[in-house]
């Protein structure tokens, strides 16, 4: 099926939680990136479940797919596509309030060749995250990622260990 992009208010945010999103042409889009309603998430979700799945079974998540459309339904979380004439990328981030800070999190970052499209998390998520007032954007990436990010000026802060009980 084929992600529609012809109606932009149908399957773009207006609300404060994801972005409405203006590309050049005045519409919605954003270089092929895109926030997600919870019901144009709903409307493409075999797609995007069909993405996320692998790579958080690759990454041995902490969330299953249904935990995720159900954090955007209640808008705790904000889904990101990269698309084409399909979706090829997914997002998923959620906004962190600390004491001392707003940190917007990158639960899942899914999707293939990445290199081809990480220049568009950071022209869109960056200045999203900082309108809402977060300070940093963190993640948890798989290891493999870490050069590509490091490459793009992400630092590495922490190391996540982690032991069956």
């Amino acid at each position: 099926r084929r992600f529609q992009t012809r109606r932009p208010d149908r399957w773009c945010s207006t609300t404060p939680t994801i972005p409405r999103l203006t590309g050049h042409s005045g519409d919605c889009l954003s270089a092929n990136w895109a926030g997600l309603t919870p019901e144009v998430a709903q409307d493409h979700w075999p797609e995007i479940e069909s993405i996320l799945e692998p790579a958080m079974r690759k990454n041995r998540s902490d969330f299953r797919p249904e935990d995720i459309l159900l954090g955007v339904k209640e808008k705790r979380y904000q889904l990101w596509v990269v698309f084409d004439d399909r979706i090829r990328a997914v997002v998923v981030t959620e906004i962190l309030k600390f004491p001392v800070r707003k940190v917007c999190f990158v639960l899942v970052l899914a999707g293939r060749d990445l290199n081809e499209w990480i220049h568009l998390l950071e022209a869109v998520l960056m200045p999203w995250s900082k309108a809402e007032g977060c300070v940093k954007i963190r993640g948890l990436p798989r290891k493999g990622l870490g050069p590509i990010l490091s490459a793009r000026g992400w630092k590495t802060t922490r190391l996540v260990m982690e032991r069956d009980l």
